[in-house]
């Protein structure tokens, strides 16, 4: 419509579209070896391991424009601690 136009627009659903949604924005998961055999043949007393992601999961019926600017960006990181 041109902006000289100032008729009133009737209204529609032309632009209108179902949203459904399934997203994740972070995970973390762990776990945590305690007083195991095999930590104490490497001399360690306990030993743990972590999984942490973000924006990892993300299912819609619209679809979503992600420019340069803004760009779309999974990270994940693992990490261990031990102690002696």
């Amino acid at each position: 419509k041109a902006i000289s136009q100032t008729a009133t627009t009737p209204i529609s659903s032309r632009f209108v579209q179902s949203l459904n949604t399934l997203s994740s924005e972070t995970l973390n998961i762990g776990y945590l070896f305690d007083k195991s055999p095999w930590l104490e043949s490497m001399r360690l007393k306990t030993l743990s391991v972590n999984l942490m992601a973000n924006d990892f999961l993300y299912f819609s019926t619209v679809r979503r424009e992600r420019g340069i600017s803004y760009p779309y960006a999974r990270t994940f990181a693992f990490s261990f601690r031990a102690s002696f």
